[in-house]
C-alpha cells in the first residue's frame, strides 16, 4: 500500500495546504470511493494522486487535471450496473445507502476546496 504520510508544505498556497489536509484525513474513504465508482484503476488513480498532493509543492497542471477527473468521479451519477454481472463490473449503488451519502458528502468537500484553488490561482485544468 501507498504510505500517506504528511511531508513538507513548502511552496503551497493556504487552498492547496487546506486541499492536502483534506486529502490526507480522508485518504481511505476517497481511496474506498474512487474504488466503488470506477474500479481498481479508479482507486490506484486516486492514490497516486493524493500522494502527488501531498509530496509536491504547488499543484502542477497535471495535477490539476487528475483532480478534475477525480472530482467529476466522485460528483458523477452512481453506478447502475447490474449486480452479478461480469468479473470486474461495478455494483449498482442504492442512492439512499449510507455509502452514497458519504461519497456525495466528500464530492461537495472537494468542490469547495476545488473552488478555494480556483479563486487563489485561477481555474487553469479544473
Amino acid at each position: 500500500m501507498i504510505s500517506h504520510t504528511s511531508s513538507t508544505l513548502c511552496g503551497k498556497n493556504a487552498a492547496e495546504i487546506a486541499l492536502a489536509q483534506f486529502l490526507q484525513v480522508h485518504w481511505d474513504a476517497l481511496c474506498y470511493s474512487a474504488l466503488l465508482l470506477g474500479g481498481s484503476s479508479a482507486r490506484k488513480r486516486a492514490e497516486q494522486l493524493i500522494c502527488d498532493i501531498q509530496a509536491h509543492g504547488a499543484i502542477s497542471r497535471r495535477t490539476r487535471r487528475e483532480l478534475a477527473e477525480f472530482h467529476r468521479l466522485l460528483t458523477g451519477p452512481l453506478p447502475k450496473a447490474t449486480c452479478g454481472g461480469p468479473e470486474g463490473q461495478l455494483p449498482e449503488l442504492d442512492p439512499s445507502s449510507p455509502i452514497a451519502d458519504e461519497i456525495c458528502l466528500l464530492g461537495e468537500d472537494l468542490t469547495k476546496h476545488l473552488q478555494d484553488i480556483i479563486d487563489v490561482s485561477g481555474p487553469g485544468d479544473l
